[in-house]
């Protein structure tokens, strides 16, 4: 996630990103955000797990944006492979 896109939504809640930086150390962010005395509403999970059918083919020249991909793809029910008379182009 991009700084911009941080700050924004930070911003949006009330709160704020400090940071240090030294060159040639890096820099550190710390991100405040206003503390509610509110109780949160517990709400039951109605969320329903995805589970897909089918072949995705994942093509990428980075082995770890492939493994990354592939078990997100497996994890929701699809299968990974190539069509019949494709290769790998390692």
């Amino acid at each position: 996630m991009g700084l911009a896109t941080c700050y924004s939504i930070v911003s949006r809640h009330g709160g704020c990103i400090d940071v240090e930086s030294e060159p040639g150390r890096g820099s550190t962010f710390h991100v405040y955000l206003p503390a509610s005395s509110e109780v949160g509403v517990v709400i039951e999970d109605q969320r329903v797990r995805h589970q897909g059918s089918g072949t995705i083919i994942v093509v990428d020249d980075e082995e770890v944006i492939r493994t990354t991909v592939r078990r997100m793809v497996e994890a929701l029910g699809y299968q990974r492979g190539l069509p019949k008379g494709w290769r790998r182009g390692d």
